[in-house]
């Protein structure tokens, strides 16, 4: 749970209480531990998901009450070649409480998912997680936190939104401590606050190690001085 009242004030408001994780693969539980008290949707897409079982099986403090499974279509932008994601909705209860919250599980390719089931339905995001990408074999080769890509993701998100990254496909200052085992925590008092894609981000939080620590941005909308 989040315990730093940096983090735990910036997260107080995030009106459209929804995370979204492109590549997540495995790493489900952080996310929705850390982001739980402030978050009802969360979106994982991975291309190498199977969905023939629950996402949050292993996870016994989660019961499943009902789940669903769509598929939704698009055509790619730079060729128009037809793509498909598979999305298994899942509904969760927290023991000892009334409280509900859903996992969606996403087979597909990262923006692709990002287009048909975020964007091109007006949805905006509360939190982008994003963590343990490379672009060589093995990762998405996908650079979400670079331009021109992160003002499309931007213009999605809530007016004081989460970005949580280790640097992962991301330009500087967001991949300064990038593949750094050194500094760990430290680098959440040392990284600086800078200004991007039309939003003011300073840092407001450490959630352990990846690809080098990874760091908890408050990203709001910029004032038009």
């Amino acid at each position: 749970m989040i315990s730093s009242s940096p983090l735990a004030k910036a997260c107080s408001d995030l009106p459209s209480r929804t995370l979204f994780y492109p590549s997540a693969g495995r790493d489900i539980e952080l996310p929705v531990t850390t982001f739980l008290p402030y978050v009802d949707h969360f979106w994982f897409v991975d291309s190498s998901y199977r969905l023939t079982a629950p996402l949050l099986k292993e996870f016994e403090e989660y019961r499943l009450r009902k789940s669903r499974f769509e598929v939704r279509e698009g055509l790619t932008l730079r060729h128009e070649q037809p793509f498909q994601v598979r999305i298994s909705h899942e509904t969760y209860s927290i023991p000892d409480s009334e409280r509900l919250f859903s996992v969606h599980a996403c087979k597909g390719l990262g923006y692709d998912t990002f287009r048909v089931a975020i964007k091109n339905v007006g949805k905006k995001l509360s939190v982008f997680f994003y963590r343990g990408d490379s672009p060589g074999d093995g990762g998405s080769r996908f650079y979400w936190l670079r331009t021109p890509t992160i003002r499309y993701l931007f213009e999605q998100l809530d007016p004081t939104a989460i970005v949580v990254s280790d640097g992962s496909n991301a330009q500087s200052p967001f991949a300064e401590f990038h593949r750094n085992t050194e500094v760990k925590d430290a680098a959440a008092d040392l990284a600086r606050p800078f200004r991007i894609a039309d939003r003011d981000l300073r840092c407001v939080g450490y959630l352990g190690e990846r690809y080098g620590p990874t760091l908890v941005w408050q990203a709001k909308e910029a004032t038009v001085s």
